[in-house]
């Protein structure tokens, strides 16, 4: 079975080649600034001195501290001026407090566009929970700089139903040179606390020792776990908790060699990904440089299966053959990671627009091929930089499916078609071993027109645990994807980098019950923004309908 799609959209966020198709921050084209603002009370009463700021709310670190942000005046009130249009957390600033309602963890995403005055983002804060106590090792000395994990309750339940995500904590404290942890600003609920390494637990993420994970009181079985109830400004004591026996890890090493000659390659950088299933890889932080005998090791590895990828742009014509292996209950030696020249994709990007005037915006352009493979690895998800002339070559492909897109830092790059021989191609293109394709052109218009909307309920109310979604499919262009975006609280969503055309517009909700409820419209994008409203019927709640 091939690898599923996400694999490859992951690999792209890995290779560093945006393109642009978040909806935070990318936009460089002038627009017309926006203001969010609102009121920050503390009990009721209004809490001068309280900065509020935005974060990217895909994660984005680059630039957050340019992010325009506001402080709360002796009324509580507060205004952030000159916002972009993009997607955002808005968030409060203050220690050991948190965001009275618990959906909301003292942060709301907001979807801003162009020119929009945000008003009534409120924010009402309470004094958070602390959990404290001492960390010992089993011979009852303290743990110094041991990190303490401190989880939702719920969390495991949730890692379950979503077929074990691996499971991430709420918050992280650490002991200090008593063995003492404390841990403040907790939202009011409930709580399970464990120190040391889980099975689920990301491979090179974890602090502390190499112990096998204990939850309160004394257990490894989570589901054993004491629940703790943490109250507003509620102070739980005594949380103690001793380190559980050392983790058996394991050590995988081999040697990497030239698939063509034969002979070690030394000085060579590559990194390792865990796969606990199918569907969540896990990208680990454990990168790898061979010897002068191209020999490597890996070490503090958990069982598991492991895919060794490549740094695709320090390694642009090579691919790994064999990069795949499993730890059971030994370690792993001998393994013979081959070197080859992989196939190839070169060709044009070709600017399909009569206005050369744009032929300037096409500067830091990059073309990507996103590989579905039969082989768990990265090392097939290639992208290149687009040279002055508009020639790209992709190098180091694996076997499979390709999926070629293009971006660049200049606005949104979308791609129409594919030509090879004057034979248009689809988007997808299969990759046989050893092919050298060459004479591609992509043809790309940049994305100019944005849809800005309003996702509207009737009939009911939002159930708690409901998610809000929207997706954008085109209409007859078989070459384009299909794009979704987040939808704020408020249930606006604004889709930047389109092309003028007809899409159909799906939105809706999706339950805890993995049931979604939907509505479906066609749309008419036209130049510059074009507004929409969906409804949808929140009746059917009801009488689930199966999932779509």
């Amino acid at each position: 079975m091939r690898t599923s799609i996400r694999l490859g959209l992951i690999a792209f966020t890995v290779l560093n080649c945006s393109l642009l198709i978040t909806e935070a921050g990318a936009q460089t084209k002038p627009t017309s600034p926006s203001t969010i603002s609102g009121k920050v009370t503390i009990k009721g009463k209004p809490a001068p001195g309280i900065v509020v700021a935005l974060m990217y709310s895909d994660g984005a670190s680059s630039n957050q501290a340019q992010l325009p942000r506001g402080t709360t005046d002796q009324d509580g009130t507060y205004r952030i001026s000159d916002v972009p249009s993009g997607t955002y957390t808005v968030q409060t600033a203050k220690p050991a407090y948190v965001q009275k309602d618990a959906q909301d963890v003292g942060k709301r995403m907001i979807v801003v566009g162009e020119g929009e005055s945000i008003e009534e983002i409120d924010f009402e804060l309470v004094r958070g929970g602390v959990i404290t106590g001492k960390v010992t090792d089993s011979s009852g000395k303290p743990a110094v700089f041991e990190a303490v994990n401190i989880y939702k309750a719920e969390v495991f339940e949730r890692a379950t139903q979503q077929r074990q995500m691996p499971v991430v904590a709420f918050k992280v404290g650490q002991t200090d040179d008593r063995g003492i942890y404390r841990v403040y600003g907790l939202q009011p609920g409930k709580y399970k606390v464990a120190v040391g390494r889980g099975e689920d637990t990301r491979v090179g993420f974890t602090l502390g020792r190499n112990v096998r994970r204990v939850f309160y009181p004394d257990g490894d079985d989570q589901s054993k776990a004491t629940i703790l109830e943490v109250t507003e400004g509620g102070e739980l004591g005594d949380i103690d908790l001793v380190l559980g026996p050392p983790i058996t890890t394991f050590t995988a090493s081999g040697q990497v060699i030239d698939g063509d000659t034969g002979l070690p390659i030394p000085d060579f950088q590559f990194g390792l990904q865990r796969f606990r299933n199918s569907q969540f890889p896990e990208f680990v932080n454990l990168p790898a440089r061979t010897g002068k005998n191209g020999e490597f090791a890996f070490e503090g590895l958990m069982p598991g299966k492991y895919a060794i990828f490549l740094y695709g742009d320090l390694n642009p014509s090579r691919r790994i053959d064999s990069g795949s292996f499993e730890i059971v209950d030994q370690d792993v030696t001998g393994i013979a990671l081959k070197l080859s020249k992989g196939s190839s994709i070169s060709g044009t990007v070709i600017i399909d627009s009569d206005d050369k005037s744009i032929q300037s915006r096409v500067g830091s352009t990059r073309v990507h091929a996103s590989v579905q493979t039969n082989v768990p690895t990265l090392s097939g998800n290639r992208s290149a930089v687009v040279s002055a002339d508009g020639s790209f070559f992709l190098g180091g492909l694996a076997t499979g499916t390709a999926r070629i897109l293009v971006g660049n830092q200049n606005g949104t790059l979308v791609v129409t078609r594919l030509e090879r021989d004057g034979f248009v191609q689809s988007q997808d293109i299969e990759i046989k071993d050893g092919d050298q394709i060459t004479g591609l052109r992509v043809f790309v218009v940049y994305g100019d027109s944005t849809l800005r909307g309003v996702l509207n309920f009737k009939n009911g109310t939002l159930p708690p645990g409901a998610r809000m979604f929207i997706h954008l499919t085109p209409v007859g262009r078989p070459n384009m994807m299909q794009r979704s975006v987040r939808v704020d609280s408020r249930g606006h969503f604004v889709m930047d980098g389109l092309i003028e055309g007809v899409y159909e517009l799906t939105g809706g909700i999706t339950l805890t019950t993995n049931v979604n409820i939907s509505s479906k419209q066609q749309v008419t994008v036209g130049l510059g923004t074009t507004d929409v409203s969906l409804m949808v019927d929140l009746s059917r709640i009801s009488s689930p309908q199966p999932q779509q």
